[in-house]
């Protein structure tokens, strides 16, 4: 069972990106489902994308894992990278976290 947030010892990449012009319909279509993949690999707790709350061109992606080992196989699999090269085709990344960073998560109350 996957916890509802990453906790503070699971390894995360968080990725910042501003969708191209015209791209926004297909990027949205491609991280959903290869992050539903993604989510799906040994080790991987959990795999998110959010939308700027405006319904701007801006997506927080993260993606945290349980384990080093975990990480290290979920970012050689090929869900992780078809979803590296979609990110990279359609939108700019603006800001990707270092690998291997405890997770830090934040809620509004």
């Amino acid at each position: 069972m996957k916890p509802s947030e990453p906790t503070l010892s699971a390894l995360s990449l968080t990725a910042l990106l501003k969708v191209r012009e015209g791209a926004q319909a297909e990027l949205v279509q491609a991280l959903r489902g290869l992050a539903q993949d993604l989510e799906q690999q040994p080790g991987c707790r959990q795999c998110l994308l959010s939308q700027d709350v405006g319904g701007g061109p801006r997506f927080l992606l993260h993606v945290a894992w349980g384990d080093p080992d975990a990480m290290t196989q979920g970012m050689a699999s090929e869900p992780y990278r078809v979803l590296m090269g979609a990110m990279t085709t359609l939108a700019t990344v603006e800001l990707i976290t270092p690998p291997l960073l405890p997770s830090r998560s934040c809620r509004a109350h």
